[in-house]
């Protein structure tokens, strides 16, 4: 407003562009990290893992596993869901779920959930829950509904929370000094 009065159009044209490109600029940028943020969430849900069916090993999604399926487990594989060991012996990793780096032996007839890693060994699993019916399908659906932010976004917002109070204090500043 304190540009029109003198009518420089020249300082008042650099304003505008210079908050446009700055708009624009912060916009690109977000819409593609939340791109990226949505294609590695989307990645994760992609694994497959060995399940008996019909009498035959098949690779299934980790998603089109239904209860009662008999998954193969390895070494290095994640718990796909909730179930009982009917076969074999592992160590596993549940530091996901409880938070402990301590590494877990279990034993056939024990239960494992999901989200666990395979450290050592090789087992069979009988499946017992999915989906949001397992500990970290729970787990998940609770985080879910106080929805994640991503860490650029929350930078963002910060950075947007400091620039507009150097805003105010200038905005101020101008005021006072006309």
């Amino acid at each position: 407003i304190f540009l029109f009065q003198d009518f420089n159009w020249f300082e008042t044209l650099g304003i505008l562009i210079a908050i446009f490109l700055a708009s624009f600029i912060s916009t690109i940028s977000e819409y593609g990290s939340e791109k990226a943020f949505k294609r590695l969430q989307d990645e994760s849900s992609k694994i497959f893992v060995r399940v008996v069916r019909n009498g035959s090993i098949t690779k299934v999604a980790v998603d089109d596993i239904v209860v009662s399926d008999i998954v193969m487990i390895s070494s290095g594989e994640v718990i796909p869901a909730d179930g009982f060991l009917i076969k074999g012996n592992i160590l596993i990793d549940e530091s996901r779920l409880n938070g402990e780096s301590k590494e877990v032996t279990k034993l056939s007839g024990e239960v494992v959930l999901r989200g666990a890693i395979v450290t050592d060994g090789e087992c069979i699993i009988q499946i017992t829950n999915v989906g949001e019916k397992t500990v970290y399908g729970k787990i998940a659906k609770e985080l879910k509904e106080k929805t994640i932010e991503s860490p650029l976004r929350k930078r963002l917002r910060d950075l947007a929370k400091v620039i507009s109070r150097i805003g105010y204090i200038g905005s101020v500043c101008v005021v006072i000094s006309y």
